[in-house]
């Protein structure tokens, strides 16, 4: 019994080549090496949950940090915590009235295994991650993202992955599709290109800036998500998005920057050298008035396509619920995202 115990945890089959195809199964899902090796570690009991320090001799007890009510073991870290139960209750999570019955990690992992087809399964292992994250974040940071943020930061993750598995196989077969040719592309040397976008939710009075800056490399310069209560037209959202993403810069002492977005009416109103007269105008005034504080800039306008993470994070940042801000950091949940602009660009 021992032996199979410890030839389970080491990922060694127990049932010959049904055993075998299970693990073969894990390695083949289309998600990040990082992911399918957090998997192999929570399968074989070997993440450092609170139950296993303490068996290992290391720590004061075995108790949950977030509910602080039953033993941190993996399967109530990533399956049957209260808070966890939130997150697989997300509006199209595939396992949202499943039962939470089963013996340990891998027992779930087999029936995940057994009633899903790869797709979901990718998924699911994207959402395992983000709640390992987020558990890692709180112990160590005491910061806790809402189920919203863990679910949405998963998929945009697991989007980002398989997009850019879709670039790297265009590419090699001669060069990316049309639509990957509209993708980001980075500003010239000595200039930084911030690419803004918000997102409206008219129902409970919520925008959501979203700000992401890179150089010439490819690298994250800053990041910055804002949420506002406000209730206005989407043109008005875009404009206020636009000065936040000046204002931004000035403060970082950011120089020479390539202001791009999707907002073409606001875009070429600013562009233009005559007084804005519109019910908007206002605000259009005062992105001028901030842009000639700047010694060099340009705006552009780039369609969606070029877009994309500005564009999918602004919808992020509704649920955020605060003002946070990442300097030369990339944040986890775009990690991905930035990997497939990098991956169909020269």
């Amino acid at each position: 019994m021992a032996r199979d115990i410890r030839r389970r945890e080491e990922g060694e089959g127990l049932g010959g080549v049904k055993e075998a195809a299970k693990w073969r199964n894990l390695w083949n899902l289309n998600i990040s090496g990082a992911t399918k090796h957090f998997l192999w570690r929570a399968c074989t009991n070997s993440l450092p949950t609170n139950a296993l320090l303490l068996k290992k001799k290391v720590g004061k007890d075995d108790m949950c940090p977030i509910c602080k009510s039953e033993s941190e073991t993996i399967l109530h870290a990533l399956w049957q915590c209260t808070a966890v139960n939130d997150v697989w209750a997300c509006k199209g999570s595939g396992v949202q009235k499943w039962s939470v019955m089963v013996v340990d990690f891998m027992d779930l992992w087999d029936r995940l295994c057994m009633k899903m087809n790869s797709g979901l399964l990718e998924e699911v292992a994207m959402i395992l991650k983000g709640i390992w994250n987020r558990r890692n974040k709180y112990v160590f940071e005491n910061v806790f993202s809402s189920p919203a943020q863990v679910y949405e930061g998963a998929i945009h993750s697991l989007d980002g992955f398989r997009n850019a598995l879709k670039c790297k196989k265009a590419n090699s077969s001669g060069g990316c599709p049309v639509s990957v040719i509209k993708q980001w592309k980075k500003p010239e040397d000595g200039w930084l290109k911030a690419n803004f976008d918000a997102a409206i939710d008219e129902q409970n009075g919520i925008v959501g800036l979203w700000i992401i800056i890179r150089n010439n490399k490819r690298e994250v310069m800053a990041a910055y998500s804002e949420p506002q209560r406000m209730k206005t037209k989407a043109v008005v959202v875009e404009a206020i998005a636009l000065r936040r993403t000046i204002e931004v810069c000035k403060e970082m002492g950011f120089n020479k920057v390539i202001f791009e977005g999707d907002a073409l009416v606001i875009i070429n109103t600013v562009k233009e050298n005559v007084m804005c007269w519109t019910w908007y105008g206002q605000v259009v005034e005062d992105v001028k008035s901030s842009l000639k504080e700047l010694l060099h800039w340009k705006i552009l306008f780039v369609r969606r396509d070029g877009n994309m993470i500005a564009h999918r994070l602004a919808k992020f940042a509704l649920n955020i619920g605060k003002l946070t801000c990442w300097i030369e950091e990339c944040p986890v949940f775009i990690s991905s995202l930035i990997a497939f602009d990098m991956a169909c660009n020269d």
